[in-house]
């Protein structure tokens, strides 16, 4: 049964519609697992499985703490509204570069600053999907 205080885009126990991130250590050959919306301690494991699943169960059990204290439950990132100004302090050398960029593009400084963190963002989940197909193989 539904605690009136859950949010209608989180079913209890539906954990996996978080941001969760393994990084890899080797200083100590393992690996750790976080949750970009919940300010957790860092799980480790020996693999990145298991790390991640130690995270998701953290989160989990975190959620189902906070419904049983009344406490408000992050929304994932997916559902936030992000729809404020962003501003960006550069340093003079590069705001030339952006303004000497977007002149020979033909496009404002707003657009070309979109486009170069959309390829930023396309590039690094490209290298993400990557990382995990080569992990698999390997695995």
């Amino acid at each position: 049964m539904r605690n009136n205080q859950t949010p209608s885009w989180l079913p209890i126990g539906d954990h996996d519609r978080y941001h969760y991130r393994v990084h890899g250590n080797p200083e100590y050959a393992d690996f750790g697992a976080t949750c970009d919306e919940f300010s957790l301690d860092i799980e480790f494991a020996a693999t990145p499985h298991k790390a991640l699943d130690a995270m998701r169960r953290a989160v989990a059990e975190n959620i189902e703490e906070m419904t049983r204290n009344g406490l408000p439950i992050p929304p994932p990132q997916h559902v936030r509204e992000f729809s404020e100004p962003l501003d960006v302090r550069v340093t003079s050398g590069l705001h030339r570069k952006l303004i000497h960029a977007a002149t020979r593009t033909g496009v404002n400084m707003e657009q070309l600053v979109h486009d170069r963190l959309t390829a930023y963002e396309e590039l690094t989940t490209t290298v993400a999907e990557l990382t995990a197909r080569i992990t698999q193989l390997e695995g």
